[in-house]
This record gives structure tokens, C-alpha cells and sequence, in this order.
């Protein structure tokens, strides 16, 4: 009987805290939404974009070669994530999100190096092949996202207080933080523009430059590559 008290104990625990990360996570997701609703916007026309690239010929097939071959498992991988890291970016657990980033710009390397033959299976994509902006980010993130770096993890923790002479701790609940949400955010709407025109490149080559719905694709990239360049801070900042 006592074993299945504790149990039912611990099992209430789980739920307990769940249901207030749930909370909090309602909580920081509207206080991002609200603040910073110019750049939102561009971040979900940035994967609008990347889905109707996506959706773009889907059922048609092109001219088979092996470069798309490989591309379009990592185009998958990188939209099936999509959603993921957008929910952590907007929920508060920036820390995870930094993780999912790296992985996503480790797959923008490696569809840039496949369309120059220069990929390597079993070996980690060489960021060389990125834009110098994304270089930069790279190495940024690896830091946040790498456990041994305590203080920047620290940064994005909730302090709370204590009831005793220590005065304050950390919180396993999510914290809001305006500047790394909106960093986020904004690289991850670069990160989607730069893989959607990748896909367009793929794209073309499979079906045609000239093809209609290629060159509809290609005007509605140039459209998002102006707003951007007008409503975001460039990548490398």
C-alpha cells in the first residue's frame, strides 16, 4: 500500500508540474506574440514560404539526379522540425530551441554542400559552406547549447526566491526574456528563407528554370527578401 501511494504521489508530482510549464508557457507565448508583431509576421512568412516551396511541384516528378535525391531528405527533416523550434522559441525554453537551431543550420550546410558535391556521409556538414553571418551564429550557439557553459545557461533560467538565507534559486519553470526570444525568432525566419531558396534551386534544376511555377516561386522569394532586408537585423548581428 505504501508503495502505491508513493506512486500516485510521485505521478501527481509529473502532472503538477506539467500542467504549470503548460501555464507558463501560455503566459510567455502571448507576452512574445504581443510585443514584436512586425517581425512575427516576417518569421511566419518566412516558413509560409518554405511550405509552399515544399508543396510546389509535390506529385510532379522532375528530372531524377541524385543531388535532389539527397537534398529532399533534409529538406524534410528540416520542415518536419519546424514547428518544434518554433514552439520552444515562443514558449520560453530557449536553451532547447538554441539545440534545435544548430541542428537545423548543421542541415543548411549540408544541403549547400550537396549541390557542390562536397558532402561527406557519417562525417558532420562543414559550416564552411555558409553564409559568413551563419558561421558567426553558429559558433554563438554552440556555446549556449553546450551544457559545460553554466553561466549562459544560467542567463535564461527563472530566479525565484527562497525561503531561506540563500535568498533567490533557479526555477525548472519557463522565463520570459524579450532580447533571446526575438534573436531567435528572427534567426530562425532567415534560417526557413535561406532553406526555402535552396528548395527553389532544387527546383529548378529538377524541373526547369523557365518552368511557370518555378518562376512564381522565384517572385514570391525576391518579395520575401525585400521584407526582410527591411524589417529584420541581418543575420550576422
Amino acid at each position: 500500500m505504501e508503495s502505491k501511494k508513493t506512486l500516485e504521489e510521485l505521478s501527481n508530482k509529473g502532472r503538477e508540474f506539467l500542467n504549470a510549464v503548460e501555464q507558463a508557457e501560455a503566459e510567455i507565448s502571448a507576452q512574445f506574440l504581443a510585443g514584436n508583431s512586425q517581425q512575427v509576421e516576417v518569421w511566419l512568412e518566412a516558413i509560409g514560404l518554405l511550405l509552399k516551396c515544399y508543396e510546389c511541384k509535390s506529385g510532379v516528378p522532375g528530372t531524377p539526379n541524385e543531388i535532389a535525391s539527397k537534398q529532399l531528405v533534409y529538406f524534410s527533416t528540416f520542415v518536419q522540425g519546424v514547428s518544434a523550434t518554433t514552439r520552444c522559441i515562443t514558449n520560453g525554453h530557449y536553451a532547447k530551441a538554441v539545440a534545435m537551431l544548430k541542428q537545423d543550420v548543421e542541415i543548411f550546410a549540408r544541403v549547400r554542400e550537396i549541390s557542390k558535391g562536397s558532402d561527406v556521409e557519417g562525417k558532420t556538414p562543414n559550416v564552411g559552406h555558409l553564409p559568413e553571418g551563419f558561421r558567426m551564429l553558429y559558433g554563438a550557439m554552440n556555446k549556449l547549447a553546450h551544457p559545460s557553459n553554466t553561466d549562459l545557461l544560467e542567463e535564461h533560467l527563472k530566479l525565484v526566491e527562497l525561503d531561506n538565507e540563500l535568498g533567490v534559486g533557479l526555477s525548472p519553470i519557463p522565463a520570459f526574456n524579450s532580447y533571446t526570444a526575438m534573436a531567435l525568432c528572427e534567426f530562425h525566419a532567415h534560417l526557413c528563407f535561406q532553406m526555402a531558396r535552396e528548395y527553389l534551386i532544387m527546383l529548378a534544376r529538377m524541373h526547369s528554370p523557365s518552368d511557370v511555377a518555378v518562376q512564381r516561386l522565384l517572385v514570391d522569394v525576391n518579395l520575401l527578401a525585400d521584407r526582410i532586408a527591411m524589417v529584420l537585423k541581418p543575420a550576422e548581428q
